[in-house]
């Protein structure tokens, strides 16, 4: 009983303490750390859209052709009037037409970039890495000056040589595979094989499937698809089913956040890798905005995105977006 009344007694001094300005003094820290983080965030934002707004207008203003005053000069007269008949006069009025055609295309594709910025989600604008915005759709944009972005696309040559009657790819958009399937190993590859590099790539799917056979993943160089199919052990693919199993060196595991074979709708699957550390290459899956799952450890010196299906599956798959973390 003693003992009690000494802990309350204590507890009740150290209460006393506590003055308005101890409670004062830790808002003021609290409020400190929360806008120190805030600023920081504002000033990653604003250097990418310093970064944007310069590589975007750069980019824009590279597209250009300029008409320089001499070209409508006839270099045979000496800035003398240009002799109709002599067709001088066709060629150059054809080059103005020309150049006026590229800059109205020029005029529209910044229309375009207003639109993609008016409609986007911040989500589907930027994600962050390595404690760094960066901006996701740069191919949407038609911009491929940047280091930061990756082109991977379903690899012609080699999904018409394998699935040509499982498949419909255009040459016209690399980025968009429709697929149909009625049997066992149908691999629908990407390219480049990439090795030392981090990157993320996004596929938005929309699948038609009756017994959950739909795979998005990595494989390494040793795969042999020929003989093997993602409904039993591949322990040079890393890739995920769309129930939510993952299957990393022949071992599977359920993962009820990734489980996407109920949904009506397309689904957005982002598929992160990391290859720069030698002894430790990972891959990380997220499906709809879900909880990422990772780090998963994987194995392989080459590697390239897929997709597979067997059974009864149908339906597309869109490259998105890909870039180097």
């Amino acid at each position: 009983m003693n003992e009690s009344r000494e802990l309350f007694n204590s507890i009740k001094a150290d209460t006393s303490k506590l003055s308005n300005s101890d409670v004062d003094e830790i808002k003021m820290k609290f409020t400190e750390v929360i806008n120190d983080k805030m600023e920081e965030i504002h000033q990653l934002l604003y250097d990418q859209e310093t970064y944007l707004i310069e590589l975007i207008l750069n980019h824009f203003q590279a597209q250009f052709e300029v008409i320089s005053p001499n070209n409508l000069e006839n270099e045979e007269t000496n800035n003398k009037v240009i002799n109709i008949n002599s067709g001088g006069f066709e060629a150059k009025l054809d080059q103005v037409m020309k150049c006026l055609d590229i800059m109205i295309a020029k005029t529209n594709s910044i229309d375009s970039v207003n639109q993609l910025f008016q409609t986007k989600k911040l989500e589907e604008l930027f994600a962050l890495n390595n404690n760094e915005f960066k901006f996701k759709l740069f191919r949407h944009l038609g911009i491929k000056t940047t280091k930061s972005i990756i082109d991977i696309t379903w690899d012609f040559d080699d999904n018409i040589k394998r699935n040509f009657n499982k498949m419909n790819l255009s040459s016209d958009n690399l980025y968009l595979i429709n697929l149909t399937s009625s049997s066992c190993n149908n691999w629908f590859t990407t390219t480049p094989q990439l090795d030392t590099q981090d990157f993320l790539i996004e596929l938005e799917t929309n699948i038609i499937q009756r017994d959950n056979h739909f795979y998005v993943g990595l494989m390494n160089e040793k795969i042999v698809t020929k003989q093997n199919c993602m409904c039993v052990n591949c322990p040079n693919a890393f890739y995920l089913k769309c129930d939510g199993e993952v299957a990393i060196k022949g071992t599977k595991t359920k993962y009820p956040v990734l489980d996407y074979s109920k949904q009506v709708t397309k689904s957005n699957i982002i598929i992160k890798v990391l290859l720069s550390d030698e002894k430790a290459k990972q891959i990380f899956f997220s499906v709809n905005d879900s909880e990422e799952v990772g780090p998963l450890y994987i194995e392989g010196q080459s590697f390239r995105i897929f997709i597979g299906c067997c059974n009864n599956v149908s339906g597309s798959c869109n490259i998105t977006s890909s870039y180097y973390l």
